[in-house]
């Protein structure tokens, strides 16, 4: 009887530490998404911090000097669609942004350039290529996968949809 007492409380014990580990992993895990999430609000701010002595700039630039002409302006181009705020002026992110769309158009380009060379007009050959450097590029996608609309100004923005060809 005592031996049976004795081995349930080392148990407890055990299951007491293990839940112990548990918790500080999942409470570590809780303050990493936190200040993860602070980052992402700092940077944030930062960058709309930025976006806004920008904006102040280009105003003083075109001769609204003081803050009330400004807010005006502000007004009026945020009701025409054309607030300057949302624009980007920083240069470096423009140009970074740009080279990586450029290569990888290239990259695109020539893919499809040298599977039209594989395959001539085949279109089966060229899908059946397409698939193949999708895969080998790391893209998991299947016929029916469940899908996310993401493109913006698309009428379906939004949207959840499955994979039904890929090409």
């Amino acid at each position: 009887q005592a031996r049976k007492r004795f081995v349930d409380i080392k148990r407890g014990g055990l299951v007491a530490k293990k839940a112990l580990i548990v918790q500080t992993e999942y409470r570590r895990r809780l303050a990493q998404l936190k200040l993860e999430a602070l980052k992402r609000d700092r940077n944030s701010d930062t960058r709309y911090k930025a976006a806004r002595r920008q904006r102040g700039l280009l105003m003083r630039m075109v001769g609204l000097r003081d803050r009330d002409s400004q807010a005006r302006t502000s007004v009026v181009l945020k009701l025409l669609g054309l607030d300057p705020i949302s624009f980007n002026y920083r240069v470096g992110e423009l140009v970074a942004e740009s080279i990586n769309d450029f290569k990888s158009l290239v990259g695109i380009l020539s893919r499809e350039f040298s599977l039209l060379q594989e395959n001539g007009l085949n279109r089966a050959g060229i899908a059946a290529g397409r698939k193949k450097a999708m895969l080998e590029q790391g893209w998991k996608l299947k016929v029916y996968d469940a899908v996310r609309i993401i493109e913006s100004g698309h009428q379906y923005e939004g949207f959840t949809g499955i994979i039904v060809r890929i090409d």
